[in-house]
């Protein structure tokens, strides 16, 4: 529905001359125009033109978002941007600069870990100008990483303690840990922490290729082993388990090694 043009606001005061004055153009002022004009006889409307204001890219829809593993620019600009420039640095790391010619940059570009924080910025150019305001955020990826293992259990095989786990979705690496019991019986202690690999080739033989699983060493009552699934994002929380009494038994060297 057309409306007439008033002082003020984006038009100024002269709005009932022969020309229409606009000092500074703006995309308010994109729209369909006529004029009309009115005498003692009557009056006369001229045909319809069509004005477009382009203007350079500028943040929109909260500026960069997080879509599962990608990360998306959301601009605003006319014509829409061709280019896009990225500023990302992972905690810890050097900032990289990446060029782009899509709205979006996946995960899998940047280098280094994701296992804390992340600032982004990006920012656009659209033939008309660059984007004077980048836009910024700062992400972490800790819903990416994977759910802590579930289905795990100890064995005594081989000559040794193992821990078995049932593979994590979205996991791409495992890490075991075990915790020994103090001498004064009263805290656990950070043995050792190691990669979880996929069995010894004994075991493999035997079946169970479908199982993460890792040599503990001995384990003796009132210790841990724990068990965490990651990827680059980070590591879940551990699993942790205890040899049960039936384990401890078969880990015991017979009565007549006893001294």
């Amino acid at each position: 529905q057309d409306s007439l043009i008033k002082p003020g606001d984006i038009w100024g005061r002269n709005v009932s001359s022969q020309v229409l004055l606009v000092l500074e153009a703006t995309r308010e002022h994109t729209g369909r125009y006529a004029c009309a004009a009115a005498n003692s006889v009557g009056e006369t409307r001229s045909e319809t033109i069509s004005i477009t204001v382009f203007y350079p890219p500028e943040c929109s829809n909260r500026g960069i978002r997080l879509v599962k593993e990608t990360l998306s620019c959301n601009l605003k600009a006319l014509p829409a941007p061709d280019t896009y420039f990225w500023h990302v640095q992972p905690t810890g790391f050097e900032p990289q600069n990446l060029t782009t010619g899509s709205h979006i940059l996946p995960l899998d570009q940047i280098n280094g870990p994701l296992s804390d924080f992340l600032k982004a910025t990006c920012s656009g150019n659209n033939g008309i100008s660059y984007q004077e305001v980048p836009c910024e955020k700062t992400f972490s990826f800790e819903h990416l990483r994977p759910q802590q293992p579930q289905q795990c259990d100890l064995a005594y095989e081989y000559g040794e303690f193992h821990i078995r786990c049932v593979p994590v979705e979205n996991a791409t690496y495992y890490e075991v840990s075990v915790w020994r019991l103090s001498t004064s019986n009263s805290s656990l202690v950070l043995e050792k922490r190691a990669s979880m690999g996929f069995g010894t080739g004994q075991a493999m033989a035997q079946g169970g290729s479908w199982l993460v699983r890792a040599g503990l060493g001995e384990m003796g009552a009132g210790d841990e082993a724990g068990a965490l699934a990651c990827n680059r994002y980070g590591c879940s929380r551990a699993l942790l388990l205890r040899p049960t009494e039936n384990l401890l038994q078969a880990a015991s060297p017979p009565w007549w090694h006893c001294k």
